[in-house]
This record gives structure tokens, sequence and C-alpha cells, in this order.
């Protein structure tokens, strides 16, 4: 079970990999995150630093991302596998249900 705040970073994350995946990334690169300053300062500038490295910490012991760790925070972060499926099972590629969920999460966590 995850926090509200790691379950928006989590559908977050995969948001981002579809994208990726769209604009024509490999599987491969659209999984693979540089160190946690990079990835908040791109994706993640809604939340505290030191918060959002918590809750990939969250996610990385929930085995959804697994994190190359360096100076109290992650020097790579990579989306795995069961992240994808739980996500792609969820919503079944429904864009709009996915769409609508991100949307109240971000309003319970403030973001």
């Amino acid at each position: 079970m995850l926090t509200n705040e790691a379950n928006f970073v989590l559908h977050h994350f995969y948001q981002i990999y579809k994208d990726r995946l769209d604009e024509g990334y490999s599987e491969e690169m659209a999984r693979y995150f540089y160190d946690d300053e990079q990835v908040h300062h791109d994706y993640f500038l809604g939340f505290n630093f030191d918060d959002f490295v918590t809750y990939t910490k969250e996610l990385s012991s929930n085995e959804y991302v697994t994190l190359g760790y360096g100076d109290g925070g992650f020097a790579e972060l990579i989306i795995n596998p069961k992240l994808i499926i739980e996500m792609e099972n969820l919503y079944k590629n429904n864009v709009k249900k996915f769409i609508n969920a991100l949307i109240d999460l971000k309003k319970l966590v403030g973001a």
C-alpha cells in the first residue's frame, strides 16, 4: 500500500513512460531516468525535493522502481515491469480513466 503522494508519483512516472514511448523512445530508455535532482526539476517541481526523494524510496521498497543510490537520493531510477503491468491492468489502456485518476490524486496531495 502506498501513501497518496507516492501513488501520485507512481502514476506520473507511468504517464511519463507512456509519453516517452509515444515520442519514439525505446522501451529501455522510456523506463530510465537520471539523478534525483534532474527528475525532480523536469517532472516534480510541485513537491519539496526531500519529500520527492522519500516517495521514490517508497516506490523502490514496493518494487515499482529500482534506484541506483547516491548521496542520500538516487543517481538513477528505472521503472520496473511491475509498475507498467499494474498500471496497464488497472486502466486497460483507458486514457480518460487514467487522466481522471491522476487529477484526483493531484487534488489529494495538493500538487
